[in-house]
């Protein structure tokens, strides 16, 4: 949780909130952070004896809303942020065009009200129930489908003799059941147990097995297809521009340091996106057996005893995890990241003491590095005069990417 709410502090800086792709990672900090949030309600209080789910309903419906969206959000905003990249690199014309920061700001609306659509039953569908033997708990109702109805319906168990009066033979009497007369009575012996009907809890049981299409190999198939986009076009934009920078060019050092910046962003992509399926697939299925165990269970308020509880209780913290480990992906793989977080930190220090934030120290690293910035686009005005006397416009595209690694950082 700290680690992204560094991230929010760091993104919201002028010099980076400019860039879509910040824009972004940005979104998904604040996703990430109330994810953390609310499934610490769900997880880590429990553990202490105390469950504020099962006393107020208006936190059992809302948390169970908020997990489910702010889960996927998270995973669709790391897809899209993929997506930009991928079009930056592919298509620099149309990047000016989709690549902005408004568009990003609309699509981050889109998605999230599409995500809220689909997820919106969740805050109508549970309840709060209360078992015999005196527990009680945030589950999905067992009222009909249309409904949300909080009356159950008592479901027969295999072998479980019902007796009823000889009025009511008409309306209980089912064609799986076999009868037999004795005294007057009509004693029903279920034979086979009949299908359950299509409850809200039938209906969540289903969702819930279908969360791993929806929230995971969807968004993840979405990142590999963008980084392996990514990768190609970076290798051969590193095949074409070296032998030009090579043949006008006799410092060839600042090509490796470009290099290396797009080699870090697709470090940090490809990352991601492992990290992203190591962490939240094994959850996934965990949940999908689960959710097709609960339904052939008598109670969903009896505790499973052995090791099934230790492996759910390892793959819930490994799918939290996935929430928590992008500031690390971060400041490990993203030079522009890093010097704003050194910034910040040093801004604090400088307000906690007394001292002012930007010196000369800070004046002169401005100016230099606007020195640097001049001298490359001189490079890059150059090299792109030779592209054009050789009749290669194609590859301008590709130089200004790969020369420009600020716009390339993030």
């Amino acid at each position: 949780m700290i680690g992204n709410g560094l991230s929010v502090i760091v993104f919201s800086r002028k010099v980076l909130r400019r860039r879509s792709c910040a824009i972004y990672f940005l979104a998904l900090a604040v996703t990430d952070l109330l994810n953390l949030s609310f499934s610490l309600i769900d997880t880590v209080l429990p553990s202490y004896n105390f469950s504020i789910t099962a006393k107020s309903l208006v936190i059992c419906k809302l948390n169970a809303f908020m997990v489910y969206f702010t889960s996927d959000y998270s995973n669709y905003l790391l897809a899209v942020a993929s997506i930009d990249r991928a079009v930056s690199i592919q298509c620099p014309l149309k990047a000016k065009t989709f690549c902005r920061a408004k568009v990003a700001i609309y699509i981050i609306i889109t998605l999230g009200m599409l995500l809220l659509l689909i997820n919106i039953h969740l805050l109508i569908g549970f309840e709060i129930v209360h078992s015999p033997i005196g527990q009680s708990g945030c589950t999905a109702t067992e009222g009909s489908f249309f409904g949300f109805s909080s009356s159950t319906l008592s479901l027969s168990e295999e072998n479980e003799q019902i007796t009823t009066n000889t009025d009511l033979i008409s309306s209980s009497i089912e064609t799986t059941m076999s009868m037999k007369k004795i005294n007057g009575n009509i004693t029903i012996i279920t034979n086979k147990q009949s299908p359950p009907p299509l409850n809200y809890r039938r209906f969540y049981e289903i969702y819930d097995s279908l969360d791993i299409l929806r929230a995971v190999v969807i968004p993840f198939l979405i990142m590999v297809v963008c980084n392996i986009l990514i990768i190609i076009r970076v290798l051969e934009s590193r095949r074409s521009i070296t032998t030009i920078i090579t043949s006008t060019l006799n410092n060839k050092n600042k090509f490796r340091k470009r290099h290396e910046k797009d080699r870090q962003l697709t470090i940090m992509l490809l990352g991601s996106a492992l990290a992203f399926l190591v962490l939240t697939l094994p959850t996934e299925i965990n949940d999908t057996v689960r959710a097709f165990r609960s339904s052939t269970s008598s109670s969903i308020l009896n505790q499973q005893k052995g090791i099934e509880p230790l492996i759910t209780a390892i793959f819930i913290t490994l799918g939290q995890l996935n929430h928590a480990i992008h500031f690390y992906i971060y400041t490990l793989t993203g030079s522009v990241f890093r010097d704003e977080l050194l910034k910040l930190i040093k801004c604090v220090n400088c307000q906690l003491f007394g001292c002012e934030c930007g010196g000369e120290n800070q004046q002169h690293h401005s100016l230099l590095k606007l020195a640097t910035n001049n001298k490359r686009s001189s490079l890059i005005t150059t090299v792109n005069n030779n592209i054009y006397v050789n009749d290669k416009m194609t590859q301008i595209g590709l130089l200004t990417e790969i020369a420009s690694p600020n716009e390339n950082e993030f």
